[in-house]
């Protein structure tokens, strides 16, 4: 049996506590490396951040998926749900999406917490994110490809 297609709405709805707490794990260690750089912040603001942040991006992405609801759609409508569905274009396509409005929250949270401009990091938040976001999506599919027999028994 192969799993090339998937319906995110579907997926998301059974298993997003898993991938709730799958980002936060990946988050905590990202973080961390992220502000290693950082001279002029205390550790107390440093270890701040990487709490309030890996919580911040982990509820968000959960539960607030902007903008891979709004590139999902957009795929959709011009490519068609079947091509939409295909996990060659989605995966990356949400991934990217993900990582763009973590980003945006995590810079703003950068700002507040550290008390510093994320211009000279940007590109560092955003591979960050990047990351994240691809091996939370991944382990999130291995996850319900795993439990399949769930998504089975919820769909008769």
């Amino acid at each position: 049996m192969t799993y090339s297609e998937i319906d995110w709405f579907f997926t998301w709805k059974l298993f997003h506590w898993e991938f709730c707490w799958i980002y936060l794990a990946l988050s905590v260690p990202i973080r961390f490396i992220l502000v290693k750089g950082i001279n002029r912040t205390s550790v107390r603001s440093k270890t701040l951040y990487v709490a309030t942040s890996s919580v911040t991006l982990s509820l968000a992405s959960t539960w607030f998926p902007v903008l891979p609801i709004i590139a999902g759609a957009f795929l959709a409508v011009t490519t068609g749900r079947f091509r939409s569905e295909s996990l060659l274009i989605s995966v990356p396509l949400l991934a990217v999406s993900l990582a763009i409005e973590t980003s945006l929250i995590d810079a703003a949270l950068f700002r507040v917490l550290l008390k510093q401009t994320v211009k000279q990091r940007l590109a560092m938040v955003f591979v960050a994110n990047a990351v994240n976001a691809a091996i939370a999506l991944t382990l999130g599919l291995i996850w319900a490809i795993h439990h399949m027999p769930v998504i089975e028994a919820a769909l008769h």
